[in-house]
């Protein structure tokens, strides 16, 4: 944090575009105190007054944006992006652009930067709001890379994997989320149909899901379930069950890895 802090100090960043995973960012910058609300500046689009207001961060025009931030991360939709990047590019004043959009390569932002700017790019997921974040960097310049991925590491991990697994890694850990967190929603909805309070249930399933993450960080996924899973016990029953729907998990992997929207 301390290098975070010392690197930070003189930084300015921007976002054009705030919606869920660009606001989680900022959270997580907020709340690890990376930046304070007056080194952040937000594009004046009315779909992201209300989020700058409450956080106190100053909406501002793309150019004033490109003039007063060293950073400018783009989270908007890939097309969004795609058919304004030209104009965007030729902002002059920032020395980086942060693509967040799932789908756009380095290499479809390189043939149409209009700029001299370098270009990163970077898949993460919303538990950057809680430290927690899973992101993944790529760009040429190393210089630029770096910088970028120290901001990350302060809201969680990042990790090293090629850009053309971009798309697998997204799918599987920012979709994931939502993914496993459904076998929660199951298992709770299934108590509460037993008449269990359904507040009760949550927090049941929350507090085992959370056990099993710290027990699997400390050895593997597979071994925590055999040392849950006796021979012909209740969990290997449930579990060759379950796992008559892997298939179907990995059709839902597939889906959001083929949907770029």
């Amino acid at each position: 944090m301390d290098q975070i802090s010392s690197m930070s100090t003189s930084m300015k960043v921007g976002f054009l575009g705030c919606g869920r995973l660009s606001s989680s960012i900022i959270e997580g910058f907020l709340n690890q105190g990376v930046l304070n609300s007056d080194q952040i500046a937000i594009a004046d689009w009315p779909s992201a007054k209300s989020f700058a207001l409450s956080h106190k961060i100053p909406l501002v025009s793309p150019d004033q944006m490109a003039k007063d931030c060293n950073i400018i991360f783009l989270g908007v939709k890939p097309k969004v992006l795609l058919e304004n990047w030209p104009a965007w590019s030729a902002l002059k004043g920032p020395k980086c652009w942060v693509s967040l959009a799932a789908g756009v390569s380095l290499a479809d932002l390189k043939q149409n930067n209009q700029g001299s700017a370098s270009v990163v790019r970077v898949m993460t997921n919303i538990a950057c709001e809680v430290g927690q974040g899973v992101s993944f960097v790529w760009s040429e310049d190393e210089t630029q890379k770096g910088r970028v991925q120290r901001l990350f590491e302060s809201l969680g991990s990042v990790f090293q994997v090629g850009e053309d697994q971009a798309g697998q890694v997204t799918a599987a850990t920012s979709s994931g989320i939502a993914l496993a967190l459904e076998s929660c929603v199951v298992m709770s909805n299934w108590l509460s149909s037993g008449g269990l309070d359904s507040k009760l249930c949550d927090d049941l399933m929350l507090q085992t899901f959370k056990g099993a993450l710290i027990l699997a960080k400390g050895s593997d996924m597979k071994s925590v379930q055999n040392k849950v899973a006796s021979p012909g016990g209740i969990t290997q029953a449930a579990l060759a069950e379950l796992r008559s729907l892997d298939s179907q998990l990995a059709k839902a992997l597939q889906a959001a890895l083929a949907c770029k929207k």
